[in-house]
C-alpha cells in the first residue's frame, strides 16, 4: 500500500506544480513572489524550467540573469539562499518583475 500513497502524493505534487507554472505563464503568479516564498510543491523544481515559463524572459534572458547573479540555472528553487534569491531578483529584467 505505501506505493499507492507515494504515487498519489507525487501526482498531487505534479498537479499543484503545473497549476502554479500555468499561473506564472498567465500572469497570475509573479516570479519574484515565487522566488522569495516558493510553495512546497515547487521547492524541488529546477530554476531553469520555472524561469522558462516567465513571459518576456527567454533562454538568453535566463542565461544572462543567472550569469550576472552567479546562480546555477539547475539549482533547485527551494535550495537557493537568501543572498542568491536577492541577486537573482535584482538581475531579472524589469519587464519580468511585474
Amino acid at each position: 500500500m505505501p506505493r499507492i500513497s507515494d504515487t498519489s502524493r507525487a501526482h498531487r505534487t505534479r498537479a499543484e506544480r503545473a497549476e502554479i507554472l500555468q499561473g506564472l505563464e498567465g500572469g497570475t503568479v509573479y516570479i519574484v513572489d515565487l522566488i522569495y516564498e516558493p510553495d512546497p510543491c515547487v521547492q524541488g523544481a529546477d530554476l531553469w524550467p520555472v524561469l522558462m515559463r516567465v513571459p518576456g524572459l527567454g533562454r538568453s534572458g535566463i542565461k544572462r540573469a543567472c550569469q550576472r547573479s552567479r546562480v546555477w540555472p539547475h539549482e533547485r528553487l527551494g535550495e537557493l539562499t537568501e543572498d542568491e534569491k536577492l541577486r537573482l531578483v535584482t538581475c531579472l529584467p524589469a519587464r519580468c518583475k511585474k
